[in-house]
């Protein structure tokens, strides 16, 4: 009811018909009619009985001279269209001009007045003015009541900006320093980085020379495998052809024991054995190496072992061999060097 008050009008008026303010047919907006007819509701009263003298009274002008039917319909068509607005849209059709449908072309006539006298006419006008007055007093009071709103409004939207614009400079200022720390701590980190790629690549190095050296002991370990599968087979060979010779030898024992003339040949045979052996011992040459099986003896072998036991250095095991049988008076026909001491050593570990 914010353009009945404005005007000054109050439900009991509106109740009575007793619309005593009159305006201009140019001043009749669309939202005083609007709640004109939301009162109505309200009050659950019929819009023919009432809608069209309240307007009459209020413009000063005979009801006759006003087309009910089409007044009513153009309003409801109006009310329809400011149904589906809002905001300003709306705000401009409830303050349109609302032209009222006359019955006739012709200017809408004034009520008949009684002759009345010039003192109580110019009271009247005076009080009509007065009334406007007041109206217009009423309507600056709540524009700037409705102004003082809006400035209290403006101002606290203007707090809150000024608010959120202190709070994002202090976002700024502590994302800022988050920034400085984060690249404080990406260079620290760059710096660490640097020294585990250093360390990798030292650890990758001796990495590359204990696979070397692995793959060394490998070979050296296979090698020395195969060397001991050798022997052992030798080993074995050997075992073999001692066992032929024991089993030949107690069958020929056997064989002397039968016979006497055997054992007396036998004799003969191991004095000539025995002559020789002497002989043998006097030639000077010490046969250490076997030409045809293109090793060294078992004697020598046996003998390199003993000296590396006593902790004789490798490179003075061939000398010291040198000078045993230089002392024998025996030349030795090979001596192993220190390469093959070497060799022998580890296969025999």
């Amino acid at each position: 009811m914010e353009n009945c008050l404005k005007l000054g009008i109050t439900e009991d008026d509106l109740k009575n018909k007793t619309i005593r303010i009159n305006i201009l047919q140019k001043e009749l907006n669309f939202g005083l009619l609007v709640e004109f007819y939301n009162f109505l509701k309200l009050e659950n009263l019929a819009i023919q009985n009432y809608f069209c003298h309240w307007i009459s009274n209020l413009c000063n002008i005979d009801i006759i001279s006003i087309n009910e039917n089409a007044l009513i319909s153009k309003f409801h068509r109006q009310y329809k269209l400011l149904k589906n607005k809002r905001g300003l849209a709306r705000f401009e059709i409830l303050n349109q001009q609302f032209l009222l449908p006359l019955q006739t072309c012709s200017t809408p006539k004034r009520k008949p007045c009684k002759q009345i006298d010039p003192n109580i006419e110019l009271v009247s006008d005076l009080q009509q003015s007065f009334c406007q007055q007041e109206i217009k007093l009423k309507t600056v009071n709540f524009k700037l009541s409705d102004r003082r709103e809006k400035v209290k409004q403006i101002s606290e939207k203007n707090k809150q900006l000024k608010r959120k614009l202190d709070r994002s400079f202090n976002r700024e200022d502590e994302k800022s320093t988050k920034i400085q720390k984060y690249e404080l701590e990406i260079n620290s980190l760059k710096r660490e980085l640097k020294k585990k790629t250093t360390e990798t690549t030292l650890l990758k190095n001796i990495l590359d020379n204990a696979k070397k050296k692995s793959t060394k002991y490998t070979n050296l370990y296979y090698e020395s495998k195969r060397t001991e599968i050798k022997l052992n087979k030798e080993l074995k060979s050997t075992s073999i052809e001692i066992s032929n010779a024991k089993s030949a030898l107690q069958e020929k024992e056997t064989e002397l024991n039968k016979d006497r003339k055997l054992n007396e040949e036998l004799k003969e045979c191991h004095t000539s054995i025995e002559y020789l052996e002497s002989l043998l011992q006097d030639t000077p040459e010490l046969i250490l190496y076997d030409e045809d099986l293109k090793k060294f003896n078992t004697k020598t072998i046996e003998c390199v072992i003993n000296l590396s036991d006593l902790k004789v250095p490798i490179e003075k095991i061939s000398p010291v061999i040198k000078q045993i049988a230089d002392i024998c008076g025996k030349i030795p026909n090979n001596l192993p060097s220190t390469r093959t001491i070497e060799y022998r050593n580890i296969a025999y570990k």
